[in-house]
């Protein structure tokens, strides 16, 4: 179930196709968010681009299970639930064992938290320990933790661009939900121009370690930075 941190704003959005395939104009959309106790929420609703649907950004009141459900009618009829999280962000500061980031790290560049976050952490940590199999640092400099830190967030946000959403390399695809009639339909869509990379990691999150002065070493060189 996707995770949002309480106190970040939650976004949610539909596409509506018609019977045809072709995105539906003139729909009328409405999302309605409920916590487990308390009133829903309504947000407004744009529509950036044909077809697309949007709810205006808001920010859950209460931690907890959150069900919410689409409501299309128009020239299109359907309704579609959902459901996410919100949870404490205090409980998601320290990183899991082998990782350089927590969730509450990662959940400002991803949001909402997907179930696999702790893996896709621990995952960027290796890469980077691979792109870094040769340099000693000290694993106490402030300087030194927070480029590794920033480097994974960077590593993890790059794969998601590349539509990785497992952290183990390569280009998935992505999945649409959209309505057909009364018929939701799930439609895959492919990556865009995967993202440049440099030594196994994408270049932001290597240019990071270089700026920290982790990177210029080579095999069987050890190479000193403290």
């Amino acid at each position: 179930m996707p995770r949002y941190v309480f106190g970040a704003g939650v976004n949610l959005e539909h596409t509506v196709y018609d019977r045809d395939g072709a995105l539906t104009a003139g729909a009328t959309v409405v999302f309605t968010a409920t916590p487990a106790t308390g009133s829903p929420v309504v947000p407004a609703v744009s529509t950036p681009s044909t077809g697309v649907y949007r709810a205006a950004t808001f920010a859950p009141g209460s931690t907890g299970q959150w069900t919410y459900s689409v409501s299309v009618s128009g020239p299109v009829t359907d309704i579609v639930y959902g459901a996410f999280a919100v949870v404490d962000g205090s409980t998601l500061t320290t990183p899991p064992t082998g990782a350089y980031a927590s969730q509450a790290d990662l959940s400002n560049i991803l949001s909402p938290l997907p179930d696999n976050a702790d893996t896709l952490l621990i995952r960027a940590a290796r890469e980077i320990d691979r792109a870094l199999l040769c340099a000693v640092y000290d694993v106490e400099n402030a300087d030194v933790i927070a480029a590794l830190k920033q480097a994974s967030l960077e590593q993890i946000a790059g794969a998601q661009q590349d539509g990785d959403s497992t952290g183990l390399g390569g280009v998935t695809t992505t999945a649409t939900n959209f309505t057909i009639g009364k018929i939701q339909v799930t439609k895959a869509s492919g990556s865009t121009t995967p993202v440049p990379r440099t030594n196994g990691l994408v270049d932001q999150a290597w240019l990071t370690l270089q700026t920290a002065g982790l990177t210029g070493q080579g095999p069987g060189e050890r190479w000193v930075n403290w």
